[in-house]
């Protein structure tokens, strides 16, 4: 699966971009093991950033394959999509630099 961003490629990342690539990697649905190795982060960032997605209700378990844990992006993730792909277009459109 292509993970394509919606902004320029930035030199740091905040949380609330590794949410987004996590709901969109949950889109099909899928097991944590392919989310974490599909991202680029150490595995304590990714854990965090997960756990956060999974609270808020951005993504939910659905399942078990085998041994593994199936996760799907909810309705509530598929708006925080659109609403972050609005926003980062917003942002580049503006000129807007975050620090």
């Amino acid at each position: 699966m292509v993970i394509k961003r919606a902004t320029k490629k930035k030199a740091y990342r905040t949380t609330l971009d590794y949410i987004y690539d996590i709901a969109r990697i949950y889109l099909n649905s899928g097991n944590k093991t392919q989310a974490y190795s599909l991202m680029t982060l150490n595995y304590n960032t990714f854990k965090r950033v997960f756990d956060v997605a999974l609270e808020k209700g951005i993504i939910k378990k659905i399942g078990t394959k085998k041994t593994s844990v199936i996760y799907e992006v909810t309705p509530k993730g598929r708006e925080y999509i659109i609403f972050y792909e609005k926003m980062t277009v917003y942002i580049d459109k503006m000129n807007i630099m975050l620090k």
